[in-house]
């Protein structure tokens, strides 16, 4: 993910896998940072993912 303005914001990710309660969290902050995602989740085919601005 990367953070493209310089607007004091963050771009942020959240990841949630099928059938579970917790959440994993990423942000990239200050224009121009990019931030590489890697998460496993063991037993788990399918996750929500949702990018948002913070």
């Amino acid at each position: 993910m990367e953070d493209t303005l310089r607007d004091n914001r963050c771009a942020c990710v959240e990841v949630l896998p099928a059938g579970e309660r917790v959440a994993t969290y990423d942000s990239a902050c200050g224009s121009g940072v990019r931030e590489q995602i890697h998460h496993r989740f063991y037993g788990v085919n399918s996750a929500s993912v949702k990018l948002s601005v913070s």
